[in-house]
């Protein structure tokens, strides 16, 4: 219908394939980085999860939590992993006792063990 045409300033070359339209009818405007962090005072530095697959690992068991409302981490895993392996990782990580959480700031300000780690 001709609503709509493409746009193509110049900072929209900085950005990776993947933000943005090949036809050049949208780029980005923000992205969501999404890591895994860690209770300093718990976990010493040679124990720090260098992967998603440590954190199958039994010593992780009970210990890990997670906003369960952010869909688009999972829906970005398996785009990482690829639809199957990324499912399998997911059933394996259900199996790990996560502790529900409902935001970010509680994800990251709460305790999951007075125990130390490692």
């Amino acid at each position: 219908m001709g609503l709509l045409t493409k746009y193509r300033s110049l900072e929209r070359e900085a950005y990776p394939d993947a933000l943005k339209d090949k036809e050049g009818y949208w780029t980005a405007v923000y992205l969501n980085a999404m890591t895994i962090a860690y209770n300093t005072r718990l976990v010493r530095p040679e124990d720090v999860p260098k992967s998603y697959e440590d954190l199958l690992l039994p010593k992780w068991k009970g210990m890990m939590g997670l906003d369960l409302n952010k869909t688009e981490w999972y829906v970005a895993m398996l785009q990482m992993m690829g639809e199957e392996k990324g499912k399998k990782y997911m059933e394996a990580l259900s199996k790990q006792k996560i502790q529900a959480r409902d935001g970010n700031t509680i994800t990251s300000t709460t305790n999951i063990s007075a125990e130390r780690v490692g």
